[in-house]
């Protein structure tokens, strides 16, 4: 089945026709030998950086916790959140979809489903979780707090 992402949104069907997905180990692997580097049963993706695994389908780069909960759920989620902060773990019950509602402030958004409100920062280029909170002002204080401390400067 040849996708072009540009065109049209993924749909679970398309994802099950290319991936075969264990929702306990989370890993996504291949269904068909799709290239040289792309074999039948060879796990899809690889983790970048910040930790997060990434799977490129048609040139493009996709989170493979995007892909799974797509083809657990059926829908394409505009978020998703990783229960224990660990990014390459995609094992689906570890999986939140989150609707975020951003704020006037890079870094800081809240999330619908619980109306929490969460800050975060990048240094070089990777992304670090400074905490949730109950308000938009204490997310924040939090993160303009956060890009004080040694741990959080550019090295």
């Amino acid at each position: 089945m040849k996708y072009d992402a540009r065109k049209m949104d993924f749909t679970q069907e398309f994802i099950k026709s290319i991936f075969d997905y264990d929702p306990d180990e989370g890993i996504l692997r291949w269904k068909a030998h799709r290239s040289n580097k792309v074999r039948k049963g060879a796990v899809a993706g690889s983790a970048q950086r910040n930790g997060y695994i990434e799977v490129g389908i048609n040139g493009k780069q996709y989170l493979a916790s995007k892909i799974a909960y797509c083809y657990v759920k059926g829908v394409w989620p505009n978020g998703v959140r990783h229960i224990n902060e660990i990014p390459s773990d995609c094992r689906f019950n570890n999986l939140v979809l989150v609707d975020k509602v951003k704020s006037d402030h890079a870094g800081v958004y809240q999330v619908k489903s619980n109306g929490r409100w969460v800050a975060r920062i990048n240094v070089q280029s990777i992304p670090m979780h400074i905490g949730v909170f109950k308000t938009r002002l204490e997310a924040i204080a939090a993160k303009a707090e956060a890009l004080t401390m040694p741990r959080y400067q550019r090295r």
